[in-house]
């Protein structure tokens, strides 16, 4: 049994510390934005340009660690497209008429940006592109994504259809899931 006036000591203190940490002395850290895919097509390719935090994509990859000290607005040197590209293989698939689409890494970036949710952050934009039938012909689609979600089971994805001279609309927003031990595989069609 824990002595009465030792218990109201731990209690102090862990009431001092809740209170410190939502005061910002503790804690000072926020949340990033989670990963953006918008999907867009043209006649005979479908394109998706990924956009993820690059201190998440961090903490999910150390092997991309060297990110933080390139240059924002250029293409990635050919060795970090290289790591880039292996990682996204093990994390990000889509297939239509349950046949996996050959997804080719075109080319990727980073980008500084600043918000007043976020504060000051970096975000890598990168560009795929698979073959298709035709425009008419994209959906359904079924995504398998679990980049930077496989270790931050917080962090989010919202997907976008960009139609020629439309505004993007969101087709599917979700979070780390598995069915059965094996990853969620997202149904994407259009509203």
């Amino acid at each position: 049994m824990i002595p009465a006036s030792l218990r109201r000591t731990g209690q102090a203190i862990a009431l001092a510390l809740s209170l410190l940490s939502f005061s910002g002395g503790l804690v000072s850290a926020h949340g990033l934005p989670g990963t953006v895919l918008i999907l867009s097509a043209d006649d005979d390719q479908l394109k998706v340009a990924v956009q993820v935090p690059v201190d998440e994509l961090i903490i999910a990859a150390p092997a991309l660690v060297r990110f933080e000290k390139l240059p924002a607005d250029r293409d990635l040197p050919a060795d970090q497209l290289a790591l880039l590209d292996e990682y996204f293989a093990l994390h990000f698939k889509l297939a239509a008429n349950r046949a996996d689409l050959p997804l080719t890494l075109l080319q990727a970036s980073l980008q500084n940006n600043q918000s007043v949710d976020h504060g000051a952050y970096s975000m890598l934009i990168a560009n795929f592109a698979a073959p298709h039938q035709g425009s008419d012909n994209i959906f359904p689609l079924q995504l398998t994504y679990d980049a930077v979600m496989h270790e931050i089971r917080s962090h989010s994805a919202t997907v976008y259809w960009q139609a020629a001279d439309a505004d993007p609309i969101g087709i599917a927003e979700f979070y780390y899931q598995e069915i059965d031990g094996n990853l969620a595989k997202q149904r994407l069609t259009l509203p």
